[in-house]
């Protein structure tokens, strides 16, 4: 049988009260050059998500954030992670590869 990677994972922690948000990440696939991951603050009541920062795993496929100056006091539903340009992109290119809350 082939042997199948694990899917990948991530968990966020952000803080309401100042804003700071932990992203760490594992079994991330790599990407090809000029592309990126790119982390999402998604909204409840169809707000558009908000872009939290892009990221790029290491050989072992983790990757880790730390953001201090994301919007303090945001009302969130989840996240989600998408591949994009390198750079980022304004809005999420679908499909998310990885989501969670």
């Amino acid at each position: 049988a082939p042997v199948t990677s694990p899917p990948p994972e991530g968990r966020v922690i952000y803080a309401a009260q100042t804003g700071k948000l932990l992203l760490t990440a594992s079994n991330l696939h790599p990407l090809p050059a000029g592309k990126t991951y790119e982390l999402w603050i998604l909204q409840p009541g169809g707000k558009k998500p908000v872009p939290a920062g892009t990221f790029a795993p290491d050989s072992s496929g983790n990757a880790t954030m730390i953001l201090a100056q994301e919007p303090a006091g945001l009302a969130i539903q989840g996240f989600g992670v998408t591949i994009e340009n390198a750079g980022g992109s304004p809005t999420p290119t679908l499909p998310i590869v990885l989501s969670g809350f």
